[in-house]
């Protein structure tokens, strides 16, 4: 089971991690806005995107359900576009083992602005899910 207050910390987690990321910046994802610097490296931004709770057991007071959480990747234009795929293939593989039920990668694309190219990726998984206050 895992609890919905922690689904973004236990997928962070995962990335962090990973050594791959260590020159990588990973944060929970705010609003886009305009940066008044641009960047040196890459970033991944994640957010959970919903949640779907189901009542599928017979007699127990169980929800299983769905979750999908996003990962916003931007990598300056000085990488290659390729960097995107490479990020976001190894983010599939350090979270794989967190029951994902589906993956959804977006068309890369430049940013003009911001000198970047990026990419968005939604990783959908299926657990148990549970909250905070019920264990208190």
């Amino acid at each position: 089971m895992i609890k919905a207050e922690k689904m973004l910390d236990c997928f962070m987690d995962r990335l962090k991690a990973d050594s791959y990321f260590d020159s990588i910046k990973i944060i929970r994802a705010y609003p886009h806005s305009v940066k008044p610097t641009l960047l040196k490296n890459a970033v991944v931004s994640a957010g959970i995107r919903n949640i779907e709770l189901e009542g599928e057991s017979v007699m127990q007071n169980v929800r299983t359900g769905k979750y999908s959480i996003f990962t916003d990747i931007f990598v300056p234009c000085s990488f290659e576009r390729r960097a995107l795929e490479d990020i976001v293939f190894r983010i599939s593989a350090d979270v794989a083992k967190l029951n994902v039920a589906s993956i959804e990668i977006s068309a890369a694309s430049s940013l003009h602005t911001e000198e970047c190219f990026s990419m968005r990726a939604v990783f959908t998984f299926r657990d148990e899910i549970g909250f905070e206050e019920e264990t208190q």
